[in-house]
Order: structure tokens, then C-alpha cells, then sequence
């Protein structure tokens, strides 16, 4: 499993949910990301959608558009502060 977000926290957090079951490797935003998953092949992502240098968005598009890479499943991640609509 590879988690991708930019909150050491939340990688935290879900990480702790599926350490035992999977192994778990973890990236910080989607270029990270991206390199971890041409090298590993992961079984699946989990990924959040906002991120620096690289948003989920667009470490999706990369995923699904690569060949080596475009059968993994992925996930995406959206939390939202309710505090900060407008």
C-alpha cells in the first residue's frame, strides 16, 4: 500500500488503521509519490487531493495514464475544514 499526503499527521493516522495487514510505505506529496510507485507497484494508493508540487488530481492522471501503472487501484482523500468555507 502506498499513502500520499502532505500531513505527516494523517499519514499517521491511517498508517496505525493498516500497518498490520499491509506494508505500508508512505510519500509526502505526489511527486514522492510517484517515484515510490514506478519503483514498488504498489497494490494499492491512498492518496489526499490537496498536496504541493504535485496534487492528487494529477498524481491520479499519471497513474492511470502509465502502463506499469495504471492497473493499481487508486484512492483519493479529501478532508475538509467546515471552519474555512465560504
Amino acid at each position: 500500500m502506498l499513502l500520499v499526503d502532505d500531513n505527516a499527521d494523517v499519514r499517521y493516522f491511517i498508517k496505525s488503521h493498516f500497518s498490520s495487514g499491509y506494508n505500508v510505505l508512505e510519500a509526502g506529496n505526489g511527486i514522492e509519490g510517484w517515484d515510490i510507485a514506478l519503483k514498488t507497484i504498489p497494490d494499492i494508493i491512498i492518496s489526499d487531493v490537496m498536496m504541493p508540487d504535485m496534487d492528487g488530481f494529477e498524481f491520479c492522471r499519471k497513474i492511470r495514464k502509465d502502463e506499469r501503472t495504471s492497473h493499481i487501484r487508486y484512492c483519493c482523500l479529501l478532508l475538509w475544514d467546515r471552519g474555512n468555507m465560504k
